[in-house]
């Protein structure tokens, strides 16, 4: 994902993004809180995979024409429909990632020209596919029901109940009384910033990451404008000049809509999620369990750390061009 930048940041030729995506990646992975999960059967190492997909399958919808190869956007678009899906199955703060990032790829869809009821509905079954798996649930209390089995799937309406964490209480992570006095949202993002900070990035993630969310949100122009959407112009007969017809449709897409795209991803979750958890922080095991949940958006601020490190170094290679002996020779 930190490469798809090299294709959106036209205006900036030369820069290769290739090794601050490795660089970031490694950090990622090794950090200790996914570190800790990766290395055993667990629900949230899996959520990393399907989180990485639906970022990596954005990443290249937005970027297919720049890159050319045999696969279009739409392609990337209808995959992403699946796995999306899929990821439901697993854990459902994905859904968090995903909203944001369909609502813009519908939007790219749209100012395009190319939304039609076939290509709706065909992303939609698609969505509906990736969620079989939970046909399992049926199945599995049905014919095969075991004690200390969470629910009842075996009825729709204990179904139900099930899909939607009943028991625990819907969009809510802690169903004891003492969930309802908790620390706001404030806290919550401030408790983040600093795990992040000093536990994960070892102390100098924050500066890479913020130069990089700067650099991702830069406007280096506009795309080439659908044909749908031109400005037409036509001339009157018996009269030289010319008159330009209004607009029609939408305007044209940013090229850097996929930044903000991603920052809307990332804003969304932290808001979302922090506004909704009501774990007590205060106590260590519970801190623990909502830490598990700062991977997803974890993976968005090590993509921007990535991109952050290929901007400071652009900008110190360029102010010291001596030094890292970038001046062509005479």
């Amino acid at each position: 994902m930190v490469q798809t930048f090299q294709y959106i940041r036209t205006d900036v030729p030369g820069i290769n993004y290739t090794w601050a995506g490795m660089l970031a990646g490694a950090m990622y992975g090794f950090s200790p809180l996914v570190w800790t999960y990766a290395v055993g059967s667990e629900v949230f190492a899996l959520n990393n995979l399907f989180a990485s997909l639906v970022l990596n399958l954005t990443a290249k919808y937005a970027t297919a024409k720049a890159r050319g190869g045999t696969c279009s956007g739409d392609f990337y678009m209808y995959v992403g429909a699946l796995v999306c899906g899929l990821g439901m199955c697993n854990q459902h703060t994905l859904i968090l990632y995903e909203i944001p990032l369909v609502c813009w790829i519908l939007y790219t869809q749209y100012a395009s020209g190319k939304v039609t009821v076939a290509r709706t509905l065909a992303l939609a079954v698609l969505f509906l596919v990736g969620l079989l798996p939970y046909i399992f649930l049926y199945w599995s209390d049905t014919y095969a029901m075991k004690k200390g089995s969470w629910g009842d799937s075996s009825n729709l309406k204990g179904f139900w109940r099930h899909l939607t964490r009943a028991d625990y209480g819907t969009f809510q992570l802690f169903s004891g009384n003492d969930g309802r006095e908790v620390e706001g949202l404030a806290d919550r993002l401030l408790a983040h910033l600093k795990d992040f900070t000093y536990r994960q990035s070892l102390g100098f993630g924050p500066l890479p990451a913020l130069f990089g969310l700067v650099h991702s949100l830069r406007n280096p122009g506009l795309e080439e404008k659908p044909a749908s959407a031109a400005a037409a112009s036509s001339s009157r007969k018996g009269k030289k000049k010319a008159i330009k017809a209004p607009a029609v449709g939408p305007p044209p897409i940013p090229k850097n809509s996929f930044g903000v795209a991603l920052m809307g991803a990332y804003v969304f979750y932290q808001v979302g999620f922090h506004s909704l958890s009501n774990l007590p922080l205060s106590n260590p095991l519970l801190f623990g369990v909502h830490a598990r949940f700062w991977m997803q958006p974890n993976l968005i601020v090590f993509a921007y750390f990535g991109i952050g490190i290929v901007s400071l170094a652009t900008v110190v290679s360029a102010s010291f061009p001596s030094f890292f002996n970038t001046t062509p020779r005479q």
